[in-house]
């Protein structure tokens, strides 16, 4: 049996990380709710948006969180940019046929990547982020606090624009019922492309937090991918609210399947996890939910 100031620990590394997964499932449920696509190059817009970071700290010298203000408006455009070019052309087809282009983005992304950055871990140092803070007899680094908060603040200004703003309200009215959105003279083409802009925005800013803590490689594309599905599924596909309770959900529990059963197997307690959930919830815990008040 662990002692306790190690499941103590493992519970504050697992709220911490779980915030931060939290938004990285936000964008794709976000898209998900809206387009009702499964978009598995996804996670290669957190992988890039990574490198971004990486790009405007060693060229430039930007602070990795002040490189936001940069990553987030042009990941915004190039996320438009995609919608327009090639999930414009899909969105009615059948379900295999946007997995097939979308898997084929991530294997296009990624191999661009691997061409351009190569297959080494390209990570940042920086003074104020390298310090290990030490909080009710926990210890943590101080990249891990700071992604925390900026996690929180960009889930908090998101959730906000969309259950605030007008144009919020239109895209909430769309993954309603798009079919109805589009009668009451709303511009439903136009709120795809916001909606998948503002999804890679998202991912990609998820990648800047993180690059502080976490070193990028090409290959982090498809475990963001995977991390982002499992949330989404264990919280409900659409929901942003079960997008942070299943976020929060996965980090605490391979955190504390580190200290309870292993390191190796941590991951695959949280695929058991998911699964227990979906046996007694088949749309996961927010799923029901997302058709009442909750539906982005």
């Amino acid at each position: 049996m662990p002692d306790l100031p190690v499941v103590w620990q493992a519970l504050v590394s697992g709220i911490l990380m779980g915030g931060i997964y939290a938004l990285v499932a936000a964008g794709f449920t976000l898209i998900f709710g809206v387009l009702k696509i499964m978009n598995f190059a996804y996670g290669e817009f957190v992988m890039l948006g990574m490198y971004a970071t990486f790009l405007a700290y060693t060229l430039g010298g930007v602070d990795p969180y002040l490189s936001l203000a940069l990553v987030l408006p042009a990941f915004f455009l190039l996320g438009i940019v995609v919608q327009r070019l090639l999930i414009d052309r899909i969105l009615d087809a059948p379900d295999d046929m946007q997995m097939i282009l979308t898997f084929g983005l991530l294997i296009l992304i990624s191999n661009l990547a691997l061409f351009f950055f190569t297959s080494d871990l390209q990570g940042i140092r920086v003074g104020y982020l390298d310090r290990i803070i030490t909080f009710g007899g926990t210890f943590f680094r101080s990249s891990l606090l700071y992604a925390f908060v900026w996690a929180l603040g960009l889930l908090a200004a998101t959730y906000l624009f969309i259950r605030r703003s007008r144009l919020g309200r239109a895209v909430r009215a769309t993954a309603d019922d798009r079919f109805a959105a589009r009668v009451v003279g709303l511009p439903v083409r136009a709120v795809f492309w916001i909606t998948f802009g503002l999804g890679s925005a998202i991912g990609a800013a998820s990648g800047s937090i993180l690059l502080p803590y976490l070193p990028a490689s090409p290959d982090r594309g498809f475990e963001f991918t995977l991390l982002a599905i499992i949330v989404v599924v264990l919280g409900g596909m659409g929901s942003f609210v079960g997008a942070l309770v299943g976020g929060l959900a996965i980090g605490l529990t391979r955190s504390l399947g580190q200290v309870f059963i292993s390191a190796v197997l941590s991951d695959a307690l949280s695929l058991f996890v998911v699964l227990v959930i979906l046996l007694v919830r088949p749309a996961g815990l927010f799923g029901a939910k997302v058709a009442r008040d909750v539906a982005i």
